[in-house]
C-alpha cells in the first residue's frame, strides 16, 4: 500500500516492510507489539493501521499502539471519507467507530477475500 507521503509499505508473512527505492527494509516492531500481522492500511492523518492476531494497532514513526484487542479483522479498507472498515474470518463487516469495532453486517456464505 502507499501512504499519504508516497511511501510504499509491504506486508510479508506477519511483518511489514518499507520500500526504499531499491529493497524492502523490514520494520522492527516491539516484542509486545502486533503479532502475525494480517492487513495494513495507511491512515489519512499519517501512519498505518495494522490488523494483527492480537488486535488493531496504529504504527507511526515513534512506535506502535494497541487500539482495540478484538475482534480480529482479516482485511482492512479505508473509505473515501477516512472511515476504517474491517472484515473478520467469519464474514462480519466491521466499522471502526468511537475507538472500537462495530459489527454492521454479516456477509453471505461466499468467502469474501477482498475488502
Amino acid at each position: 500500500v502507499e501512504d499519504r507521503d508516497g511511501v510504499l509499505w509491504m506486508l510479508g508473512v506477519g511483518r511489514i516492510g518499507r520500500w526504499n527505492g531499491r529493497v524492502v527494509e523490514p520494520v522492527a516492531l516491539p516484542a509486545d507489539g502486533p503479532r502475525n500481522i494480517r492487513a495494513i492500511r495507511p491512515a489519512p492523518e499519517g501512519g498505518l493501521w495494522l490488523s494483527a492476531s492480537n488486535g488493531l494497532w496504529r504504527y507511526q514513526a515513534g512506535g506502535t499502539k494497541l487500539i482495540v484487542a478484538a475482534p480480529i479483522a482479516e482485511y482492512l479498507a479505508m473509505g473515501a471519507d477516512g472511515q476504517l472498515w474491517g472484515l473478520t474470518a467469519k464474514q462480519h463487516l466491521l466499522q471502526f467507530s468511537g475507538g472500537r469495532w462495530v459489527s454492521v453486517a454479516v456477509l453471505p456464505d461466499e468467502k469474501c477475500t477482498v475488502l
